[in-house]
């Protein structure tokens, strides 16, 4: 089943588009849809990475294949960090927020982005700008800097600081703030609508960030007194986009991914085809039409996150076979420093560890970090 969109149509949809691919090695499947979509971007995860000289491959030949190809990851560090078998794993956010060194926050940031761009990254999908404020929050937890706004922002901006200096482009989250719920959106929508602070996602678009990832948050409430998210509610992401470009240029709008549970309820009551006919959880990405994708570029999201590849809305034919200019394997180069420990890191840590004795209060980083869906493997094509 697919959606059977116009060339023009696809092309246009594709180009917003950043996909997740099942494993280490891309399918025949995979390759072509990439050779004939185009997207914006590749998202890499665990499941995509098997050490440092297969992740630096694997991303010259996305990028060789697709000229421009954004690769994202999101490696924030500590309980989050996609490429924690090929770039090593980075101390977390709020660890770094309890010893509330900035220039240490710089150089860990600048260390972690330097590995990253030298396997072939061009974005990380972080710093986390939420600040923690509710105490059973059970997504955000150690990704965040801390509970305090003056902390946070000074942190954010520090670690935009150190990605860019390391040349990586920044997309800071989760707007308007994930850090006040007490549910997670990857499984549902919040009943309480969300009042995020602002100032760290402002201050790490001053440091550098051009990008700003949208959860899937309520912030306004639609006929019959419905949450509506804000990566579906036109007039809201107008005016954070406009909120967001004081002193800069407008920022790049990512929507988190859209394969997201917090989006079922708000698309069914847009008319959007049902793709599955369940009432809660994850969506399978290959099932997603092509509505419920159009719905997010028209409230006015410029990139869609998508944890797979979206077979139905845009599929890649059924004579679809690898195109003959796929690149093959490319031979490693500088990586040897990535078998070490970077020194911040190591500074870093060394510094927790004196501190531990004196009760530092590190929150538990919300249950399931590193088991949920989205780092499973996917059904391979």
């Amino acid at each position: 089943m697919n959606d059977d969109l116009d060339p023009t149509a696809a092309a246009a949809l594709a180009s917003r588009l950043v996909v997740g691919l099942a494993g280490p090695e891309p399918t025949t499947a995979e390759w072509a849809w990439l050779a004939r979509y185009r997207p914006a971007g590749v998202i890499l995860f665990g499941r995509n990475v098997t050490g440092p000289a297969q992740a630096q491959s694997l991303c010259a030949r996305l990028r060789a294949l697709v000229p421009g190809l954004e690769v994202m990851v999101d490696h924030e560090g500590g309980p989050v960090a996609q490429m924690a078998a090929a770039a090593g794993r980075p101390p977390a956010a709020w660890a770094l927020g309890a010893l509330d060194d900035v220039e240490l926050t710089r150089e860990v940031c600048r260390e972690t982005g330097a590995r990253l761009a030298q396997l072939g990254v061009t974005r990380v999908l972080g710093p986390v700008a939420d600040v923690l404020e509710h105490p059973r929050n059970p997504v955000i937890g150690a990704r965040a800097f801390g509970g305090d706004a003056a902390l946070c922002t000074r942190h954010v901006a520090a670690a935009v600081r150190g990605y860019r200096q390391a040349g990586l482009n920044v997309c800071v989250k989760h707007w308007p703030g994930h850090g006040g719920t007490a549910t997670d959106s990857h499984l549902s929508l919040e009943a309480q609508l969300v009042s995020g602070c602002r100032e760290p996602f402002v201050a790490g678009l001053a440091a550098g960030a051009d990008a700003v990832m949208v959860g899937h948050l309520p912030v306004a409430a639609g006929d019959g007194g419905a949450s509506l998210p804000a990566t579906l509610d036109a007039g809201y992401l107008a005016g954070a986009r406009a909120a967001l470009s004081a002193g800069g240029g407008p920022p790049l709008l990512v929507a988190d991914d859209v394969t997201m549970g917090a989006l079922r309820l708000p698309m069914k009551q847009a008319g959007v085809p049902d793709p599955d006919g369940l009432e809660g959880g994850l969506v399978d990405p290959g099932l997603l039409p092509a509505a419920w994708l159009q719905a997010l570029v028209t409230a006015g999201c410029d990139l869609l996150l998508i944890r797979g590849i979206p077979w139905r809305a845009l599929p890649a034919g059924d004579d679809a076979a690898a195109p003959a200019a796929v690149p093959g394997m490319v031979a490693p180069e500088g990586l040897d420093a990535l078998t070490d420990e970077a020194p911040a890191w190591r500074a870093a840590r060394a510094r927790l560890w004196a501190v531990a004795a004196g009760g530092l209060g590190r929150p538990r980083p919300g249950p399931g970090l590193d088991r949920r869906d989205h780092r499973r493997p996917l059904g391979r094509r």
